[in-house]
């Protein structure tokens, strides 16, 4: 028989009103609160019990409800809420609803995420898995053959993906600056943790190898905060107090681009005539700074309705082999780059 909440209760030695606040997160008593050590021993018993397995596989999901459910993994990034929109607007455009959460990079959170979604009976999900690479219960949902697709193409799992050409897209970004004759370049990263990182290090390296540059020869700064502002300030500082010699930064998004204008600004240094500056995903606030930035934009609408697409498709048809989507992105041309010439 299939585990049911009123088991894991019992298990736990706590209420059922508790375990569907904790698993389930639909009860309609909302003034529910449950401690931390409680919530804990509940994910714990219906993890050594089975839960989330046999809720799967016990075919509680009885037709179709025309919604589903999609996790990233920031609200505060602007290419997110695109690919979300992306999401959204083709779902609608075919008769679904869609669920939006946000794990915030931790891996509690997504996993309560997935249960509670699973519990509201979604048709399928879209997800960004959560960075440190424990994908147990994405496993569990493959064995399930559960339609699901990622925006994280790297998943050595049967499963469905749609990315961006990260790595192209860094390689874009060197090729341009070497053409406009810029080619002592400072290269300040994003968390290495992150997929998408290391495949922009890898076009980074790529580009100065194809150009006849010396990578390891430059500066490489690389950050795990989530204020890439200030990272981006702080590394630039760094950099012009170091006395190291660049003529331009190669940034891994707009954030860090925005952080390092300032230091340059701080230091009376001008974009691009001292230093050209290209960023990374085109948010839509770098074309209206005083020095427009010239960035690599994410394809991320596309990105978004080609998940669905991909999700729906298996819906229709769950027995189709899983499918990989890498999208290109383009290279951008603005005035922090556009005066820089050959000395």
């Amino acid at each position: 028989m299939p585990i049911t909440i009123n088991d894991v209760a019992k298990a736990a030695q706590v209420s059922r009103t508790a375990v569907s606040a904790v698993l389930g997160r639909y009860t309609s008593n909302t003034t529910v609160q449950i401690g931390a050590r409680t919530r804990a021993r509940i994910i714990e018993t219906a993890k050594k019990l089975g839960y989330s397995t046999n809720y799967l596989a016990s075919g509680l999901r009885k037709g179709k409800t025309n919604t589903i459910g999609l996790i990233l993994e920031s609200f505060g990034v602007e290419v997110t809420l695109q690919k979300a929109e992306g999401v959204e607007q083709t779902a609608y455009e075919n008769g679904y609803r869609v669920f939006t959460c946000f794990h915030c990079n931790n891996l509690e959170r997504e996993e309560a995420d997935i249960r509670d979604l699973l519990a509201r009976r979604v048709d399928g999900l879209i997800l960004y898995p959560f960075l440190d690479g424990r994908h147990e219960q994405i496993e569990k949902l493959v064995e399930a053959k559960f339609p699901l697709v990622t925006f994280y193409g790297d998943l050595s799992l049967p499963v469905n993906s749609v990315t961006v050409d990260n790595e192209y897209g860094a390689w874009l970004a060197v090729k341009h600056l070497e053409e406009i004759g810029r080619t002592q370049i400072a290269f300040l990263g994003g968390d290495l943790r992150y997929h998408s990182m290391q495949a922009r290090l890898a076009g980074w390296k790529r580009g100065c190898r194809e150009a006849g540059l010396d990578f390891e020869a430059m500066t490489f700064l690389g950050f795990e905060t989530a204020e890439a502002e200030e990272a981006g300030y702080q590394g630039c500082h760094s950099l012009l107090e170091s006395g190291r010699e660049f003529n331009a930064i190669a940034a891994s998004n707009d954030l860090i681009a925005l952080g390092a204008y300032k230091a340059l600004h701080d230091k009376g240094l001008r974009v691009p005539g001292d230093v050209a500056v290209i960023g990374f995903d085109d948010n839509r606030f770098i074309r209206y700074l005083p020095v427009p930035l010239t960035s690599i934009r994410q394809p991320a609408m596309e990105v978004g309705q080609k998940a669905f697409s991909l999700l729906l498709r298996q819906i229709q048809n769950p027995d189709l082999p899983p499918e990989k989507i890498s999208l290109p992105p383009t290279l951008i041309v603005r005035q922090s780059t556009m005066v820089a010439t050959r000395p």
